[in-house]
């Protein structure tokens, strides 16, 4: 199969298919205001707010990551290369928030903001503590990444295979492939946030009323691992930390 993986990304690189990353400002403006998307008008930048999210993520589309070898591998590259597609474009974007967003909704619901009051708060426009009903980027990303690629491997690139003595070999557009797995990893990711009443609420009432389920809307792994909930630390008030730290196992 001649030079192999630099023979692949060879042959990808002179052609209209991109599977590499662009830079930052680049992703935020084929993002647009898809998701959560954070601008701090000052800067005009997410101020640590959020982050672009890759529905399908770059690993999952490199060579390593594709369970096919030989022939097989060499068809897929081939569609690859005859398909004008950018991963850094629409529908493959996503904004999703990063940590922080939760703390700022902290500090506000200890001094008596509502889930209805942080979810009015406007990201688009830099009110800090917005909080949407989408996973957090830094919660099981590793796993949404792996179960992308699985499925990638398990049904999409076999179902290409099997079709490809269709096209004799010579490879055929997967646009519509790709952009059909975009859609439908934005739409569960968008389903997952507003699962269980909504991260929002989730993570408002992690201490009360959500306990059982805080934390599913706001893992991006298809099975989230069950954790207990962070007590909201801005609500120490006076104590001292060694008080707080006694208090935190048995927070109400």
């Amino acid at each position: 199969m001649g030079g192999g993986t630099k023979e692949h990304n060879e042959k990808v690189r002179k052609s209209k298919f991109n599977r590499q990353r662009a830079e930052t400002p680049t992703l935020r403006a084929n993002c647009g205001s898809d998701g959560y998307v954070f601008t701090n008008p000052v800067n005009d930048l997410a101020s640590g707010q959020c982050e672009f999210h890759h529905v399908l993520p770059i690993s999952s589309l490199q060579d390593g990551e594709i369970k096919k070898q030989g022939e097989e591998l060499e068809f897929i590259i081939k569609c690859m290369c005859k398909t004008t597609w950018d991963i850094n474009e629409q529908p493959n974007m996503l904004g999703l928030p990063t940590k922080e967003p939760y703390d700022a909704a902290d500090r506000k619901a200890a001094t008596g903001s509502t889930v209805a009051d942080l979810v009015a708060l406007n990201a688009a426009i830099g009110e800090f503590g917005s909080l949407p009903d989408l996973p957090c980027h830094m919660n099981d990303h590793d796993k949404f990444t792996t179960a992308v690629i699985n499925k990638l491997n398990s049904t999409v690139w076999p179902q290409l295979v099997a079709d490809r003595a269709k096209c004799k070999n010579r490879g055929k557009s997967i646009r519509k492939m790709l952009q059909d797995a975009s859609n439908e990893w934005k739409d569960w990711l968008k389903t997952r946030g507003g699962s269980n009443g909504g991260a929002a609420d989730c993570w408002v009432n992690r201490e009360t009323t959500k306990r059982p389920v805080w934390y599913i809307p706001l893992s991006m792994a298809p099975k989230p691992r069950k954790s207990d909930p962070p007590p909201n630390i801005h609500k120490r008030g006076k104590m001292t930390i060694a008080d707080w730290l006694e208090k935190i196992f048995s927070w109400a």
